[in-house]
């Protein structure tokens, strides 16, 4: 993801958690590259946002009549996790998000679907 649509997407988020200055956790070793960007509990949204950044410079392989085929993911975590903890969000990050479903990356780069019509509807007017 480019730098500029790096900065239109966190600018949606933004808008759309109403709050800014999200975390991004960023993984040391991993192809292919995706960030995360982490918002704390807020009165809007009483849990913790975790959604990915980058997921949608890669094609997956979409059913039929589904969402689309480039997607970011979203996921909405107990507010009484701490995501502060680099251990914590590392497995919600690494473990839940990007291996949900069982599917994990494989040969072409493929992403499961479970998450991404939370995320459409949002990822939508970002991309317009």
């Amino acid at each position: 993801m480019k730098p500029k649509e790096m900065d239109k997407l966190i600018q949606h988020f933004d808008t759309y958690f109403k709050q800014s200055e999200p975390t991004v956790l960023h993984p040391i070793v991993m192809e292919p590259h995706i960030d995360a960007l982490v918002y704390k509990p807020n009165e809007a949204f009483p849990y913790w946002k975790m959604v990915t950044m980058g997921a949608s410079d890669y094609k997956m392989s979409a059913p039929i009549n589904s969402l689309g085929n480039r997607n970011e993911y979203m996921m909405f975590i107990d507010p009484s996790e701490d995501l502060t903890d680099k251990e914590v969000s590392d497995w919600y990050f690494k473990k839940a998000l990007l291996s949900h479903s069982g599917t994990a990356w494989s040969g072409r780069r493929k992403m499961g679907m479970k998450w991404s019509a939370h995320f459409w509807k949002c990822r939508r007017s970002w991309r317009m």
